[in-house]
């Protein structure tokens, strides 16, 4: 076996990013098993789906794996603690580009909500399984680290080209002029 030519430095902070990838992995919340893959909740999987993709083109692509995943997380950990209609009404969404993160975790709870609101038989189980199946998903497209966005370009192309959903892409000045509109009218 070749000797280790790296210096002492070098080995510490390998040992370190060795042991944060640890500590993340040990406090992942997500799933990777099948239970939530099956036809039953793709529905569900998709609506939570349609609402981060949203939120990345309203961004102009700005919203990253991390923060997405920062969001999902949270998420979870909230539903865990109570029911969805713990979360206050959205009515529309609201992209802050100042925090990503929150804008991705109301617009999936709105867009699961109001899946919610058409179809029935899902319970809060149901929501977290999914979204922890999404989290699994992420962790196996992505590293989920700052600035990167392959989860990101996957839901993308996966949404778009194989379940045709098409989203109008705006402007984030069409989109904040919009929302000066809603504020007036309301």
């Amino acid at each position: 076996m070749a000797k280790d030519k790296r210096t002492r430095d070098q080995k510490r902070k390998a040992k370190l990013a060795q042991k944060a990838k640890q500590r993340i992995k040990e406090a992942s919340v997500a799933y990777h098993g099948e239970k939530y893959r099956t036809e039953r909740f793709v529905p569900l999987w998709l609506e939570a789906e349609i609402g981060i993709y949203e939120v990345f083109l309203l961004s102009d692509r700005m919203l990253d794996d991390a923060k997405t995943y920062e969001a999902l997380t949270s998420l979870v950990k909230d539903l865990r603690k109570g029911p969805l209609s713990q979360f206050a009404e959205v009515d529309n969404m609201v992209i802050d580009h100042g925090n990503l993160s929150q804008s991705v975790r109301e617009n999936v709870i709105f867009k699961v909500r109001t899946f919610l609101d058409e179809q029935v038989g899902y319970t809060r189980d149901d929501i977290i399984g999914s979204l922890r199946s999404i989290l699994g998903s992420m962790e196996k497209v992505s590293n989920c680290h700052a600035g990167c966005r392959d989860y990101m370009k996957h839901i993308e192309k996966f949404l778009r080209d194989e379940i045709g959903v098409s989203i109008d892409e705006i402007s984030k000045e069409q989109f904040d002029a919009m929302q000066e509109n809603l504020a007036m009218k309301g």
